[in-house]
């Protein structure tokens, strides 16, 4: 049986047959980016010849943040563990993976600090607590962990609330974990705070990547 040579545009049709009908930002996450990191890795070993993988096009879509009007308006409607996990991305910037690795010991209250451990980049970091989230997070229960379990479980009742709150106000929008993180990186850019700052505060390497992302 012949051997089949693997080429820049069979890897990009591959992605096109295993995410068929799916967006180019879809097949360059899903398919491109690993592969190509794979064949690079093989590549130094001297067990391939390196392939260079043209990646799609696609849109880029503009990205909807957090506010401060949004979160007031989701904590109005949400629990107590809804509301501290929504302004906890909010204020520290937090992915949902690093807010349900959380732990009471990290949280220090009397420093008015939180320590976020594992993060994308693998580099520990230790944001201020405002207020609001000092608050949020002195009336939870501290039996277990604050945002522990699985992420589906958190997701429903996030998403239970937005529906709460849209259906008292139809105007209001559904927004994602994410759209926190956003919402930190949107907020500190508006209060004039320097993007190099605010790409520290928020766990961002690269402020070129942040500055294009949020600026």
């Amino acid at each position: 049986m012949p051997s089949q040579v693997m080429t820049s545009g069979a890897i990009r049709q591959s992605a096109i047959d295993i995410y068929p009908g799916r967006s180019g930002a879809t097949w360059n996450r899903q398919v491109i980016t690993p592969t190509q990191a794979v064949i690079n890795h093989c590549a130094e070993l001297e067990k391939c010849s390196p392939i260079r993988i043209k990646r799609f096009k696609f849109e880029k879509k503009i990205k909807q943040p957090v506010t401060v009007e949004w979160l007031d308006t989701f904590c109005a409607h949400a629990d107590k563990q809804m509301s501290a996990l929504a302004i906890f991305m909010f204020a520290t910037a937090c992915r949902i993976s690093e807010a349900r690795r959380l732990q009471w010991s990290d949280v220090d209250f009397q420093q008015r600090t939180i320590l976020v451990r594992k993060t994308k980049n693998k580099k520990e970091r230790k944001p201020s607590m405002p207020q609001r989230l000092l608050v949020a997070l002195a009336n939870m229960e501290r039996d277990k962990a604050p945002f522990g379990g699985p992420e589906t479980t958190l997701r429903r009742a996030w998403d239970a609330v937005i529906a709460r709150a849209a259906k008292a106000d139809p105007g209001f929008q559904r927004l994602t974990f994410h759209s926190c993180r956003h919402g930190f990186a949107t907020k500190l850019l508006r209060d004039n705070i320097d993007p190099k700052t605010a790409a520290g505060l928020g766990g961002w390497d690269s402020v070129s990547l942040f500055l294009e992302t949020y600026a």
